[in-house]
Order: structure tokens, then sequence, then C-alpha cells
């Protein structure tokens, strides 16, 4: 695939994402992320704090290095080491779902409701959905050095490090794009109603 057929393929993967991104769509994700937030994360906080024994927790940790995540696995224990590897392939294969579609519709959704927004900025969609392929990257590689566990697979835990950063920064962007869009759909609106 030539790189005129990847870009045409990236850019129609973003209007199809904010062509989907209507009113009920975006007031749905926002319902799902805020219940998740509400129900499901504090119980898996506290159960990934307990299975961690006072070490890192790669997930949310926004860097660390490939010996810290070495050393992770050793201090979970075997019990840890097996209920964190059940948490990525369980909770962890929801949960970026959940912020993927919630950041993608929100960011859709301000942006088509901007007077004359620029095209680039509907590609910030896009951010979320590169965030979740990290996430999921991480998630495999970090499963990998618990389960691979007593080797010591510092290439792996050096490409989840990697992962983790670029994950946390896309994020970041996200977020930045979804909360920057909403401020400027207000203004928009404030405006409007001032005039």
């Amino acid at each position: 695939m030539d790189p005129v057929e990847k870009f045409n393929m990236i850019k129609n993967i973003s209007n199809w994402l904010n062509k989907i991104s209507k009113t009920w769509v975006m007031i749905l994700t926002l319902a799902v992320m805020v219940l998740f937030m509400i129900t499901v994360l504090p119980d898996q906080a506290a159960s990934a704090e307990q299975n961690a024994g006072g070490s890192i927790l790669p997930d949310t940790s926004f860097f660390y290095a490939p010996e810290d995540l070495l050393q992770a696995a050793e201090e979970y224990g075997a019990g840890g080491r097996l209920a964190y590897i059940q948490a990525r392939w369980t909770f962890d294969l929801v949960f970026p779902l959940v912020y993927m579609f919630f950041l993608v519709t929100g960011i859709g959704w301000f942006h088509q409701n901007l007077e004359n927004p620029t095209k680039w900025i509907g590609y910030t969609n896009l951010l979320p959905v590169a965030s979740g392929l990290f996430d999921y990257l991480e998630n495999t590689g970090a499963s990998l050095v618990m389960g691979l566990y007593p080797a010591q697979v510092t290439g792996i835990a050096l490409l989840t490090a990697i992962f983790s950063g670029v994950k946390w920064l896309l994020i970041a962007g996200s977020f930045l794009a979804y909360f920057g869009l909403a401020g400027a759909a207000l203004f928009q609106w404030v405006r409007g109603k001032i005039r």
C-alpha cells in the first residue's frame, strides 16, 4: 500500500468516526465512562494495589524502566502475577474500549458543532484509537513479562515500557483535544447567546 492509499484509509477512518459521533452516541459513551469510573475502576485499582504488594503498577505508571517491570514480576509473587495477567485479559480488554469511544465520539461531536472547523482538527479523533492500540500492546508485553517469569525478558520489558510511555502521551493528547474542542464549542455557544 503506497503512502497516498494509507493516508486516504486513515482519513476515511477518521471521517467515519466523526460521522458516527451523533449526540446520542456521545451522551451514551459519556454515561458508560462515568459509570465505569464509579463502579468498576475503584475495585480494579484496589485489587491491583493489593496484588502489587508495594511494587509498581505498570498500567498506571506514566514511565518506568524495563528493570522496574522485571522487578515487579518478582515482587508480585506467583499469585500476583497470575492476577495481573487475568486483569489484563478481562478488565483491561474492556477499559481501553470505554475510554477510546468516549474520547472519539466526544472529539467528533465537538468538532462537528464548531463553526468553520479546520479539517485537520477532525483527525484528532484518531489519537484515542492510537492510545488504545498502545494500551493493548503494553498489556501484551507486561503479560508476557509476568507469564515468562523467572526468565528475564529484557527486550520485551523495554518494548513494554516504551508502549506505556507512548500510550500515556496519546491519552494526554486525546484529553487535550477533547477539552480543547469542548472549550471552543462552549465559547462559540456563549458568544452566540450574547450576540
